[in-house]
């Protein structure tokens, strides 16, 4: 079944005009801004994002402080405009689809909302809302919402990978993107820094225009 006829189906089973539905879909979210990473002003806030995440997170702390660092969206934003390609192909085996635009954020008091678009602009811009939250160790990413353009779609595993491979091509149906859309995208709580010492996330918390993480630096692990 093609994107466009399960989009049409759900549509119809909420009784609402193709028409207007197609309208909807056609229109982006309100909050819709990509930045253009090669933008010089863009490029600084994205290094120096980096920069101070990185100084914040390989800080040298006692082993009971607590820490915490705010992100803002504008930091986010810069930071995948500019920087995301790039970071990803230095990763092995990974690499963000070119299928995809870069994700834009906008993070609310409840949820984090994450809209990609084809780079090709065909198709309309997807959007998800996600609550990221540490359960036994791990940080899960949930499903809380997500859209074709203004078109709400239903937050059911399975169905909205369908529907981002069919509006965006199969080809990106494993990347991580789509796990995330299919709401199955878990990471460990904790990160090694490059001398050995860990970083264990404590809390992390939504706020408009941000998200706080709470954490606490853990010597080296004795082998």
């Amino acid at each position: 079944m093609r994107a466009w006829q399960i989009l049409l189906g759900i549509v119809l089973l909420g009784g609402g005009p193709p028409v207007v539905a197609r309208l909807m879909v056609d229109a982006p979210p309100s909050w819709w801004a990509p930045l253009d990473g090669e933008d010089a002003a863009v490029q600084a806030t994205a290094e120096h994002v980096e920069f101070r995440l990185v100084e914040t997170v390989q800080a040298i702390r006692d082993t009971d402080e607590t820490w915490h660092v705010r992100i803002p969206d504008e930091a986010v934003n810069a930071w995948c405009a500019a920087r995301l390609r790039s970071w990803m192909r230095s990763e092995p085996d990974r690499g963000w689809p070119e299928a995809l635009s870069v994700p834009q954020v906008r993070t609310t008091p409840h949820r984090v909302q994450v809209a990609v678009h084809s780079t090709d602009a065909r198709g309309p811009v997807l959007s998800l809302g996600i609550v990221p939250d540490l359960q036994d160790g791990h940080l899960e990413v949930h499903l809380a919402g997500a859209a074709a353009g203004r078109l709400p779609l239903p937050a059911v595993p399975g169905v909205l990978a369908r529907v981002v491979a069919g509006l965006l091509g199969e080809d990106v149906v494993s990347d991580p993107i789509v796990l995330v859309f299919d709401g199955a995208w878990m990471h460990a709580a904790m990160i090694t820094l490059v001398d050995g010492r860990r970083v264990e996330l404590l809390d992390i918390r939504c706020e408009r225009g941000a998200i706080i993480i709470k954490a606490r630096t853990l010597p080296a692990a004795v082998e």
